[in-house]
């Protein structure tokens, strides 16, 4: 009985079972004079939605730390620096389609730059993919 319960969740599902994930491929080189990284990310971003999406978000992780918050707890700090505090930051320097044509992104300025929006040239289908590349330092 509790098979047929199951069974009729997996009929209503309208999103594939399978959907394939975004793929992430990062070369990168460190330059230890600056003491700085500098990447090119080659990303297929699957839309497993099932609306066509007109604009993309990057989380720019490195960003959350580009100063200290006052209303994170010190213990944490310590912890996460022993030493002493030290900012992360990454730049993108360009965005590109798969062909290299540019494309227009946006600081979305959601909490120090965090977020970046790029606006697509045509939406992406439900289930498509948008193979782009974004350069970046951090």
């Amino acid at each position: 009985m509790i098979l047929l319960p199951i069974f009729l969740l997996l009929l209503l599902n309208t999103s594939p079972l399978f959907a394939a994930p975004t793929q992430y491929d990062i070369t990168a080189a460190y330059q230890e004079e600056e003491h700085r990284i500098y990447g090119t990310e080659k990303v297929t971003f699957v839309n497993d939605s099932a609306a066509p999406l007109s604009e993309i978000y990057l989380f720019l992780y490195p960003n959350l730390y580009l100063e200290k918050d006052p209303d994170v707890d010190k213990a944490l700090y310590k912890r996460a620096y022993p030493v002493d505090f030290n900012p992360g930051e990454l730049q993108i320097t360009s965005i590109q389609d798969a062909e290299g044509n540019a494309l227009p992104y946006f600081p979305d300025f959601f909490k120090k730059r965090i977020l970046m929006k790029i606006p697509l040239p045509a939406p992406i289908p439900p289930h498509a993919s948008f193979e782009f590349l974004v350069h970046f330092v951090t």
